[in-house]
């Protein structure tokens, strides 16, 4: 979340207010005018870095970058406090997909396929034109949500899939009923393109009817060439999901794959 500018300037006041009162106490101790001011500048000049890191990159990113570790720091995510699939996800998409690809969707109850006027329902099938594989999952779609996804299905019988994942009630282990009810709201987004290319978008909290998500974050292709890890985890996380409701419901999942 970005700080407003009045609040900078008023952390920056509180945090000169030590060098300035140092600067004074050091004169006022020694008589030093040169040893007062050298002694002011030495935390005036950390409060300026201090600033720096705190507003303008992140201390994580910063001081992989002092360190000199310029590529892993390149690696972190771009990070949206709010993300709505249509306006923001779709551009990023579209960076790596149009040439088609393969795109991979998890959804909650599916809002953002059915809410009234808006651009998702004709973006996703606007990927399916362009070549790409889709494959959808949802965990608990809304009966108007299920419906679209099923009419998208019968449009595009080869290059659609839709898959709806189990009911956490009717999973008994423990790990893949946590698993399920996590993805409730948490939603990873993956694709891939023939050249190689790889893009991640996470919604760490997607409320139902609602077609904004909240801290969400962006590895793009540069970030994933560079550290695969988070790309690979999440593409194991929605094949557990799967797997697991394939052992519940395996003659419904036959017809949905």
């Amino acid at each position: 979340m970005q700080v407003m500018m009045k609040d900078k300037k008023r952390f920056l006041v509180a945090g000169l207010a030590l060098p300035s009162i140092t600067g004074v106490a050091v004169y006022w101790w020694t008589g030093n005018a040169a040893f007062a001011v050298a002694m002011a500048l030495i935390p005036a000049g950390w409060e300026v870095i201090r600033l720096y890191i705190t507003y303008e990159v992140g201390v994580q990113k910063f001081f992989l970058t002092i360190l000199g570790r310029r590529l892993k720091a390149a690696s972190l995510p771009t990070v949206y406090h709010e993300g709505k699939v249509a306006s923001v996800l779709v551009p990023l998409l579209n960076s790596i997909l149009d040439d088609g690809g393969t795109l991979v969707i998890m959804a909650g109850d599916g809002f953002s396929i059915c809410a009234p006027d808006y651009s998702w329902p004709n973006d996703l099938q606007d990927f399916l034109r362009k070549g790409c594989e889709v494959f959808q999952y949802a965990t608990s779609p809304t009966d108007e949500a299920d419906r679209v996804f099923k009419k998208i299905k019968g449009e595009w019988p080869k290059s659609f899939h839709y898959r709806k994942l189990a009911e956490p009630s009717n999973i008994k282990d423990v790990d893949a009923k946590r698993l399920l009810v996590g993805l409730a709201t948490l939603h990873p987004t993956y694709a891939f393109n023939d050249k190689g290319e790889k893009m991640l978008w996470i919604e760490r909290y997607h409320p139902p009817q609602s077609t904004t998500a909240n801290g969400c974050e962006f590895y793009g292709p540069e970030d994933l060439s560079i550290n695969p890890e988070p790309f690979i985890a999440f593409q194991e996380i929605i094949d557990r999901a799967w797997s697991v409701t394939k052992s519940v419901h395996a003659d419904e999942t036959q017809s949905l794959a």
